[in-house]
């Protein structure tokens, strides 16, 4: 009893320390912040920034999969890095780009460091049927192959480069896009089951490899990646990985883009392969930068509609996604895709200063709760999508993730309560 109080003291201590500190650096950020960013002291941003991913790091044990570390990575790279890019490519971010960034990030921190009520896990689980289940992400599986074959054809890929592809997926036809995507959602679940040992996916391979061709030649790479990301994620969840195998991975991921982009036509190799691998944080600040200009200046703010565009976009007809309405409203001419403001632009265009505490505090507590699932959860796949899908929000925002993880939350617990309805409650069992 005494060590429990004893631990129980000790850990709200930390807490209050925590807190502490992060008052004490975000009342110093702010002095620092009027006083010297003016001055647009890059070397300034840097610590500060680098003071914000250590207090990531002072509670509690962390391994290459946690939630702190794959966020810092992932924030780094698709936003935190871009004022430091954007310096030595001798453009400028304005201070208030740089000043928005360190906020949201500690209001993320913030929001993560806070104290919750961890729910215990019951032991009263359903016994799955892992038969039930193999079929019915099978089906899904050739479901989903035959629309993104459908759809493939239907934009003519093999004819057109990245760019071009890119535009025609994402104006019209959403429903058919959103179908073709279940081919993630079945694959990491047979993957799921070949791991606790039920059946090898086998010949099933073979069509995820052609939605994995389809996808890539109809300009949506992304899910490509985010499919392998999930598969390690899931993977660690029965095993921790060698960090030898996640870097040359990570490697891997990194110049799979540019190469691709060369293979296709659509950039040179004559402009180097590591200058295109930080275009993507150089981006999102230039589009960042963007959006401050234009909101409310020139276009008033949106109040949310921006989270419903995309589901819109399910309807018949040629209705573009968030991101190429949002280049339609910026009046922003460039050859390709349309322009991610970051989860920090989408929360400023639409609510402002006050969307962006709101948001960026929400996603620190919603960052928590999924960082303890997956530590504690039996279950392989959920915890691994919703981390996924939470890191992929930070560039295109919530507007970009909203529909994927509809139809994939419900079609989890529609199998789910099919599997639910075939079987018998056990006071201990096998868990998906």
């Amino acid at each position: 009893m005494n060590r429990y109080l004893s631990k129980s003291s000790s850990e709200t201590g930390r807490t209050v320390f925590l807190l502490v500190f992060f008052t004490f650096s975000a009342i110093l950020m702010l002095l620092l912040c009027l006083w010297a960013f003016t001055a647009n002291n890059i070397w300034l941003y840097l610590s500060i920034y680098f003071v914000l991913i250590y207090a990531f790091f002072l509670k509690g044990k962390h391994s290459l999969f946690s939630i702190p570390t794959l966020f810092c990575i992932f924030f780094s790279y698709m936003i935190g890095l871009g004022p430091v890019i954007a310096h030595f490519r001798d453009w400028k971010p304005h201070p208030s780009v740089m000043q928005l960034i360190l906020g949201s990030f500690g209001l993320i921190l913030f929001g993560y460091i806070l104290p919750i009520r961890k729910n215990s896990i019951s032991n009263n689980v359903i016994k799955d049927n892992y038969s039930i289940i193999w079929s019915f992400n099978t089906v899904l599986l050739l479901i989903s192959t035959v629309a993104s074959t459908l759809y493939a054809w239907s934009v003519n890929s093999f004819d057109m480069s990245l760019a071009a592809s890119r535009i025609v997926a994402l104006s019209g036809q959403g429903t058919l896009i959103y179908i073709s995507n279940f081919w993630v959602f079945a694959s990491c679940l047979l993957y799921e089951l070949q791991l606790k040992g039920y059946r090898k996916i086998g010949l099933l391979w073979i069509p995820i490899l052609i939605c994995i061709i389809t996808k890539i030649l109809s300009g949506f790479q992304s899910s490509f990646l985010v499919f392998f990301v999930m598969l390690i994620l899931i993977r660690n969840k029965k095993e921790k990985m060698k960090p030898f195998f996640i870097l040359a991975f990570g490697c891997a991921v990194l110049l799979f883009v540019p190469f691709y982009q060369i293979f296709r036509g659509d950039y040179s190799s004559a402009q180097g392969i590591l200058p295109s691998i930080f275009l993507t944080p150089f981006a999102s600040v230039i589009n960042l930068t963007h959006v401050l200009n234009a909101f409310p200046n020139a276009i008033p703010y949106q109040y949310g509609y921006t989270y419903l565009i995309n589901f819109i976009m399910l309807r018949p007809g040629p209705d573009p996604d968030f991101t190429l309405w949002l280049k339609d409203a910026l009046n922003m001419q460039f050859v390709g895709g349309g322009v991610t403001p970051t989860i920090i632009g989408e929360a400023y265009l639409n609510f402002g200063y006050t969307g962006i505490i709101i948001q960026m505090f929400l996603f620190g507590l919603i960052l928590k709760r999924v960082n303890l699932y997956y530590i504690n959860s039996k279950n392989y796949f959920l915890p691994s999508y919703l981390m996924m899908t939470m890191l992929n929000s930070l560039r295109g925002g919530v507007a970009n993730i909203s529909i994927s993880l509809l139809m994939f939350l419900t079609m989890y617990f529609i199998m789910r309560l099919i599997v639910r309805l075939s079987v018998v409650p056990q006071a201990t069992g096998r868990q998906l």
